[in-house]
């Protein structure tokens, strides 16, 4: 019997669900960062000029961000730069209201930056906002590609860490940072505490690395994710459009082999899972979109997202 192929779908399902939970968690210093604004380009996460714009602003320290709540002293607090740490309070001002919020490290940090990208702030994620929506939430303990790519989130998306089990907003074993894009591999993500020590900077991390410094490995699950409505994002970003491909070194889902990766693939490609039909050598090389070497769930999951138009296949 083939051992890539389960027994019922939803088998092949809760298999990987329990891989991707019982992941290794890795050391904390691994990834790639970005310490100094020179380094650091807004072009590279977004196609929108007036967006890569604002972010090369924020890379350079402007975010709004004042030691007074009446916004007359300004505190840049550029990448590489550790102004955020526990002991000073900073206030943001909101552009459209004129109100101030105030609050420490990361929190004040990603709130500043996502007014700075939105004029809006999140606060705890229960607020009445006027262009802004919870697109993930329910505190999962780990995140990954499938799932961003699921709830649509894009550049400069706000997420919430927290340790309460149901995924409710906690004031301090918690985490905010702002998600700049994805890829299958890795995630890369900005926020003002990266170290404990109020140090500002550009993370990338593989997944696992995000799960195990961010979520799982910390004992933090998904508090949530807050970003513009596709409606306000469009409009003041008209062109800005995180499109998630896979990279072209596996099978390009076109298990029918009629040139076109559309429903009769991901229907093929279930039964295959389920046992109930066979495919050729070439097919399960078509199959193989995730490019792991194995056809699961997984791959039925990508093919699907793809036939959908809600991921690129870059093949």
């Amino acid at each position: 019997m083939n051992l890539k192929r389960i027994v019922t779908f939803s088998a092949v399902v809760c298999v990987v669900l329990q891989a991707l939970l019982g992941a290794a968690v890795l050391p904390a210093s691994a990834g790639q960062f970005i310490t100094s604004q020179s380094t650091a380009n807004g072009s590279t996460y977004t196609n929108s000029s007036e967006l890569a714009a604002a972010l090369d602003e924020v890379f350079a320290g402007d975010v709004d961000l004042f030691r007074d709540a009446s916004a007359t002293k300004e505190r840049i607090v550029p990448l590489g730069t550790s102004y955020l740490n526990g002991g000073n309070m900073y206030w943001v001002m909101n552009e459209q209201t004129g109100e101030a919020i105030s609050g420490w490290q990361c929190y004040i940090y990603a709130n500043a930056v996502y007014n700075k990208l939105f004029g809006e702030w999140i606060r705890h994620g229960d607020e009445q906002y006027d262009h802004s929506e919870i697109v993930l939430s329910g505190g999962q303990r780990e995140v990954d590609f499938l799932m961003f790519v699921e709830a649509g989130i894009r550049c400069g998306a706000y997420m919430r860490t927290t340790a309460n089990s149901d995924g409710s907003y906690n004031s301090s074993a918690a985490h905010s940072l702002i998600i700049l894009s994805y890829t299958p591999k890795s995630v890369t993500y900005l926020d003002g505490n990266s170290d404990g020590n109020g140090l500002v900077r550009v993370n990338t991390r593989t997944w696992a690395e995000f799960n195990a410094t961010n979520l799982s490995g910390r004992g933090r699950r998904v508090a949530h994710v807050i970003q513009p409505t596709e409606a306000y994002y469009d409009a003041r970003y008209p062109v800005a459009k995180h499109e998630p491909s896979h990279e072209p070194i596996g099978g390009n889902g076109d298990i029918s082999g009629n040139d076109e990766v559309d429903v009769r693939d991901y229907m093929l490609l279930k039964r295959y899972i389920l046992q109930t039909i066979e495919l050729t050598e070439c097919q399960i090389a078509s199959a193989d979109v995730n490019c792991d070497g194995g056809i699961d769930a997984r791959d039925y999951m990508m093919l699907k997202l793809i036939v959908m138009g809600k991921l690129k296949n870059s093949k």
